[in-house]
């Protein structure tokens, strides 16, 4: 056995290294009617929302056959159609990319036609965390550290940490369960997204962090996108409790003191209560 030594311990050392995290090498690319569009593949590209016929076309040049929105709002499944494009709806919030969204884009990527398109609203926070996320689960060998250096490629703010550490978390292995791809899933109504606010709202008094006034903010930002016709009123308080959250999470991230902004901001969700909430009548008596 030890004649043996020597020749192990040269094998041992002949060994070849373990191979380190891959770099993800994202392009810019120029596209009519898009902002903020990567190539991160041959077969992986994110941007943002698709608005209008020179963004379908825009994605007809990258040979896109696939459309994937991560983005509250309702996709326009019809335009995309109208191009032979394919469009899933597959939305996310603010605070991160949950494990399951991760997998169930991954497979999506891998599955259904390509090259696909990831888009959320703007094209800078979350379609990028989702598309990272998800290229981290079809190859865990990515490196957390160039995924990170996508997304602040494409303008995703560091103070969106959920965003941030669902691309840094270990990668979720792909499953053999069966994953639904809808053209479009059912917008959240006016009640659910207060329910969600309120559910920040107890987070914020738990914690008064800057990482949760951001959710909050954006929070009220999807409400704004998704109420237009609202009236007058309703888009004043809504306007004050935009402003009053821009303000506190301002001063929650320069340590001074929250107190007055929280108080205004509740302020203006409880005004906003009180005319369309408290004395709303559901059926006359």
């Amino acid at each position: 056995m030890l004649r043996w030594m020597p020749m192990l311990l040269l094998l041992a050392g002949c060994a070849p290294a373990p191979r380190a995290g891959a770099p993800l090498k994202p392009e810019p690319v120029d596209a009519v009617g898009l902002h903020n569009v990567f190539r991160l593949s041959d077969n992986v590209f994110t941007g943002s929302m698709p608005e209008d016929e020179r963004s379908f076309e825009s994605l007809q040049l990258l040979r896109i056959q696939t459309i994937i929105s991560v983005d509250g709002a309702p996709p326009d499944v019809d335009g995309a159609e109208s191009f032979g494009l394919r469009y899933v709806h597959l939305p996310i919030g603010y605070d991160g990319v949950p494990e399951d969204r991760a997998k169930a884009i991954a497979k999506a990527i891998r599955d259904l036609p390509g090259p696909v398109y990831i888009h959320c609203h703007h094209g800078k926070y979350r379609g990028p965390a989702a598309a990272a996320a998800a290229l981290r689960c079809l190859e865990p060998n990515h490196s957390a550290a160039s995924l990170v250096a996508y997304l602040k490629l494409a303008g995703t703010d560091e103070r969106y940490r959920g965003l941030f550490a669902a691309v840094q978390r270990a990668p979720a292995t792909l499953d053999d369960a069966t994953v639904e791809f809808p053209s479009r899933v059912p917008v959240a109504d006016l009640v659910t997204r207060m329910v969600e606010i309120d559910e920040t709202w107890d987070r914020l008094k738990k914690q008064p962090m800057a990482a949760n006034a951001i959710v909050l903010l954006e929070q009220y930002r999807e409400m704004k996108r998704a109420t237009p016709e609202r009236d007058e009123r309703f888009q004043t308080y809504l306007a004050e409790a935009l402003d009053a959250a821009t303000e506190l999470e301002a001063n929650l991230r320069a340590g001074a003191d929250p107190a007055a902004v929280i108080q205004r901001t509740a302020n203006a969700c409880t005004a906003c209560h009180a005319v369309f909430r408290d004395n709303r009548v559901s059926s006359p008596p």
